[in-house]
């Protein structure tokens, strides 16, 4: 018995589909290397992003001095509900905002130990730091007069004694429950006097002096 294989009918493609098909892929060749010519040859904007990027730093600028008067002023109305105004006397710039705590009222001359007398008020003052938004890391700087020390083995000199000064108050801050790693301390010593003491004597050399040992905490 004879058998035969016949051969696969072959699929003819019609000639207009195939028409369709080669001139589909000629434009897409022609508009892909249209939009690679017509990338390669532009030029950025610069002014355009320019003020695009002067536009975003200032808006950023603008939200942190809006949030820097809200602190202020919440802590403002704290340390005036408390009547703690002698104890710290706040103010802010676009750096922050930051707490100076008299001198007078912190410490006795030539040491760096808080008065027990006040340190309730002090506390007060620290409570409401700690209740300000925990995204603000604070900064203690201990600053003193130009006097020089005398007779003192633990603070032979103005240095140690200022860094001391900073120390007791971030001790206070972290009794109070604020994390160490938020609370950093430098040292000025005399070398930042609020009053300059240039041509000053008496009672004004006396004042400048009074107003420059001070403890001042920033929230940056």
């Amino acid at each position: 018995m004879n058998s035969s294989i016949e051969p696969p009918e072959k699929k003819e493609v019609k000639k207009s589909e195939a028409l369709w098909l080669m001139s589909f892929s000629d434009m897409s060749l022609v508009l892909l290397c249209f939009f690679v010519l017509m990338i390669s040859t532009m030029k950025p904007h610069k002014e355009k992003f320019k003020h695009i990027k002067e536009g975003l730093i200032a808006e950023k600028k603008i939200k942190k001095t809006d949030s820097i008067k809200s602190v202020s002023k919440k802590l403002k109305k704290i340390i005036k509900n408390k009547k703690l105004e002698k104890a710290a006397s706040i103010t802010h710039d676009s750096n922050g905002l930051h707490i100076e705590f008299k001198d007078g009222l912190l410490f006795q001359p030539g040491s760096a130990a808080i008065k027990l007398v006040n340190q309730k008020t002090i506390q007060q003052v620290l409570k409401a730091i700690a209740k300000i938004n925990s995204d603000y890391q604070i900064h203690v700087e201990g600053h003193t007069d130009d006097s020089v020390m005398q007779g003192s083995i633990k603070y032979p000199s103005n240095w140690e004694l200022s860094a001391s000064r900073g120390f007791s108050i971030m001790r206070e801050l972290v009794s109070i429950g604020i994390k160490e790693n938020r609370v950093s301390v430098t040292a000025f010593a005399h070398t930042r006097p609020k009053v300059p003491y240039k041509g000053l004597k008496g009672k004004k050399l006396k004042l400048a002096r009074s107003a420059n040992r001070r403890v001042v905490v920033w929230l940056e």
